[in-house]
Parts: C-alpha cells; structure tokens; sequence
C-alpha cells in the first residue's frame, strides 16, 4: 500500500471494537505511521440525538404520531366523571373511581382508555394513587346534563354547552405533551386540509390508495379497519365539538368541511405550533 507523503493518515474507530481487531489496527498504524484514534459509541449515539434534535429546531415541531383509544366519542367523558358528582368529592380513590366500569373479570381495559380520555383533557389529575380534580374537571362536573341522573346509559348523554366550551378551552391551551386525543383532532383537521375534505370512508373497506394516502399522512401502519376507526371517531369529536361538518352521500364516502369554528381552531393550532418553533429556535440560535 502506498501512501502520499504529503498527507497524514488517521484510522478511527469505536473503543468497542474486539481486542483482536484493535491489535491488528495499532499493529497496522505503527507500520505505516498512521495515527489511530477511538471513539465511545456512547458519545456518538448522544451526538446524533443532539444533531438530530437540532435539525428539528430548524426545519419546524414535529408532531407526535397518533394513536387509536377505543373511544367513540367525546360524550363518554360523563361517565368516568360523573363519579365525582354521586360522591360528591373532589378527590376519588382508585376503587371509588372504578366504580361504573366494575365487572366479573376485573378488566381495566376499557377503564383505561375513558382515563386516557379524562387525562387528555386535563380534567384529573392522578397524584400517587388517588383521582384529584382539576379546575376544568370541576366545571366539566358542574355542568353535567341533568338527564345524566335518570338514565343507565350515561355515555348516551350528549355533552351540554357549557362542557363543550370546556373542552373547546383545553383544546386550545397549547399543552400536547401526551395529550392523545388533542394530538389525534388536530391530526384529523390536517387530513381534511390535506384531501379537501374530499372522502371520509363510510365503512372498513375502502380503496387501497385511499388508504395509503391516510398512511403517509399520519405516518403510522394501520390496516383498513384501524385506520376506518381512528377516522370515524375523530370526525365524531370534532361533530360533538362543532369543528366540522359532514355531506353524506350514496357513494362509499362522505365529504366533510370545517366549520367557521373548526377553521379558527384549526388556525389556532397552526399558530402555536409556529410560536413553539419560534421559541425554540431564538433560544438554539443565541445560545450556539
């Protein structure tokens, strides 16, 4: 091998490299004045995080993917609350919270995703293993619909005006850190931003492209059923909300628009993502 004289050579590598290949390598360099140096594979993970972090600030805020709950619509809310109204207590117990969703097996499955739900709007708080209200659960509580007390279907309940504005309020606030289901509406307003609103499947098997479409968009795997679900439950929110509305037709599709309201929070959502990336960005800029 044959090296120029007038450039220096520099052989590196991870400090995890097997000692066998390390001897080869010094014994290499020593022969040929080749300078060896390692690096910890540690460092380079972190460095390529922090890179990586950095191109983030640049190029904008990157939303989390969404995520599918077992939860058809926002009304549902009155059931895991309305607990807090028998018992008159602003402070539940797991078991006293349990209360409505008790069965033979003990499942927790679909209590999860109701406390999923709760804690997305901010309307709880679990601190240690007790159930505190918030000040938003406190008016949700306070505005629950009177017909809420005379049915054994509480989920059956529409949500009354006052709790909509609510939850319209908390929508709003700018908190996404794991926030699920404030993440998935505003991935649904992108979708009808994104297609015109021009199809909104009306059953579990819809046209493959269509699907893809849906794929790239929300950036996750889902099959036909999943993805029908994620998109059937979302308009349902944003129906309850006052977000959007909906043109059925006699196809296998319907065409959905946003409202005059789902247009401003539509616009407010934009807004803060672009004041979160501005923040961001004047500190990446002045502290480098």
């Amino acid at each position: 091998m044959k090296f120029s004289d007038s450039t220096k050579y520099c052989i590196l590598y991870a400090e995890e490299t097997n000692a066998k290949s390390k001897k080869i390598l010094e014994r290499f360099g020593d022969e040929n004045n080749i300078i060896i140096q390692t690096y910890p594979l540690e460092s380079i993970k972190k460095l390529y995080s922090t890179t990586i972090e950095r191109l983030s600030l640049n190029v904008g805020l990157v939303l989390p993917n969404p995520k599918n709950y077992t939860i058809c619509f926002l009304r549902w809310l009155n059931k895991i609350m309305k607990t807090f109204a028998d018992l008159n207590k602003n402070v539940l117990t797991a078991s006293q919270i349990f209360i409505p969703f008790e069965n033979v097996s003990n499942s927790r499955t679909n209590f999860n995703c109701y406390e999923r739900l709760a804690l997305d709007f901010e309307l709880f708080e679990i601190i240690g293993s007790k159930y505190h209200l918030t000040m938003d659960g406190e008016v949700f509580v306070k505005n629950l619909s009177p017909s809420i007390y005379s049915t054994n279907n509480v989920s059956s309940i529409n949500l009354t005006n006052e709790q909509k504005r609510l939850l319209l309020k908390v929508l709003t606030n700018g908190n996404w850190d794991n926030k699920v289901h404030k993440v998935n509406i505003y991935w649904f307003l992108i979708f009808i931003e994104m297609t015109h609103g021009n199809w909104l499947p009306k059953m579990n098997k819809f046209d493959y492209d269509k699907l893809e479409i849906a794929r790239g968009i929300f950036s996750v795997s889902y099959n036909e059923r999943t993805m029908y679900e994620f998109l059937k439950w979302c308009s349902n929110y944003c129906l309850e909300l006052g977000l959007i509305g909906i043109t059925k037709s006699s196809t296998n599709y319907d065409q959905v628009f946003l409202t005059p309201l789902g247009i401003e929070v539509n616009n407010i959502f934009s807004l803060d993502l672009t004041l979160k990336k501005s923040r961001m960005n004047l500190s990446f800029k002045f502290l480098e």
